[in-house]
């Protein structure tokens, strides 16, 4: 495992992580009804504490988390790999996650 330097991660307000994020979007989106199942493949992920408490941690992490995503719609089921890059609390007890394909999907 090569060595990933986790010092001076870089954090930005909401605004600004939002601004930073569009701009980094390389295609448009589109509402989806799609059903969704990942599989998180086996991995080990490393990095730096930022807290710690009782109830939880929060850490920074240069490592990919690869994941395979299936997708079903209205062109079938099919399986796309994909690395998780975003993970936000919806909603007490509701998740969002964003994943980035490996490679781009043609048919959206």
């Amino acid at each position: 495992m090569s060595e990933k330097s986790y010092e001076s991660a870089p954090f930005e307000s909401h605004d600004e992580r939002t601004l930073i994020e569009r701009e980094k979007r390389h295609s448009s989106r589109k509402s989806s009804r799609s059903t969704f199942s990942m599989m998180v493949q086996d991995c080990q992920i490393d990095g730096v504490g930022s807290n710690i408490s009782q109830t939880g941690a929060y850490f920074v992490t240069c490592d990919d988390i690869s994941v395979e995503l299936i997708i079903r719609d209205g062109h079938g089921e099919r399986k796309v790999p994909g690395k998780i890059v975003r993970i936000e609390t919806v909603s007490e007890g509701s998740s969002g996650v964003a994943i980035r394909f490996e490679t781009r999907l043609l048919d959206v």
